[in-house]
C-alpha cells in the first residue's frame, strides 16, 4: 500500500481537469482498485464542476450579448471538450473497475465468472 497523500478536493474546475484524472497504478499485474475508485471519484467531482462553470460562462456571455469565440470557431467551445475528455476518461476507468471485478470476483468477496473463493 502506498503512502501517499490523497488529491486535494477541487473547490472549482481546474485549468486542465484531465492532470486530476491521473494514470492509475499497477502493481504486481493488477490495478489498485482504492486508488482507481479514488480517481473516479476525482473525475465525478470534476465533471460536476466543469458543468457548473460551463452555465456561468454561458450565463455571463450571454448577459454581455456576446458568443464564445471558440465555439464559433470549432463548434463547441473549449469547456465542452473539456466535459466531453472528462467524460470519456470516466467512462474508462468504471471499464477497468469492471473489468477488475470480473477479473478478481466482486468486491463484496463473492466470486466472479469462472472463479471459486479466494
Amino acid at each position: 500500500m502506498s503512502d501517499r497523500r490523497a488529491d486535494p478536493v477541487p473547490t472549482s474546475a481546474p485549468r486542465n481537469p484531465l492532470r486530476l484524472v491521473r494514470v492509475v497504478e499497477v502493481e504486481a499485474g493488477g490495478i489498485c482498485l482504492d486508488d482507481l475508485r479514488q480517481t473516479l471519484a476525482t473525475a465525478q467531482r470534476v465533471l460536476a464542476l466543469l458543468k457548473q462553470d460551463r452555465a456561468t460562462v454561458e450565463q455571463r456571455l450571454a448577459s454581455q450579448g456576446r458568443g464564445d469565440p471558440v465555439r464559433a470557431v470549432t463548434g463547441r467551445s473549449a469547456i465542452d471538450a473539456a466535459i466531453q475528455d472528462t467524460q470519456q476518461r470516466i467512462r474508462e476507468i468504471e471499464s477497468l473497475l469492471g473489468d477488475e471485478k470480473s477479473r478478481r470476483g466482486s468486491l463484496d468477496g463473492t466470486p466472479g465468472p469462472d472463479r471459486g473463493t479466494y
